[in-house]
């Protein structure tokens, strides 16, 4: 058995169904109009009333928060340039990758005798 992802509708169509329910039009009747889940459309009308949008809640964590503190990183890196990535996620409690994605994030190389800033 397949597990699809649940569909992302869009802005404009959740206004509409929205609109329509305002107006007058059931929410079955949307339903079925629209193609879209009675529940959804109950969600929606409850989103609006609730917070005044119809807009999707945003997914997953913000870009740039994380659980490495780039600046003691930074520090670690100019403190003891030969230590391998595997060491520093030792240090910073996360896998060698996570610690791979910051050093980018800061334009440090990871090679291990010349961890420094990249000119690019």
């Amino acid at each position: 058995m397949e597990v699809s992802m649940p569909k992302i509708y869009s802005q404009d169509l959740r206004e509409r169904v929205v609109s329509d329910v305002e107006s007058g039009m059931t929410k079955a009747e949307a339903s079925r109009r629209y193609r879209v889940g009675y529940r959804t459309v109950t969600r929606w009308c409850v989103r609006k009333k609730r917070t005044g949008s119809v807009a999707a809640d945003r997914v997953g964590r913000t870009p740039g928060e994380g659980k490495i503190d780039l600046s003691k990183l930074e520090r670690a890196v100019e403190k003891d340039s030969d230590a391998t990535l595997k060491q520093r996620g030792k240090i910073f409690g996360v896998s060698d990758v996570a610690i791979l994605k910051a050093m980018r994030r800061l334009n440090i190389s990871h090679k291990k005798n010349a961890a420094v800033r990249r000119t690019r």
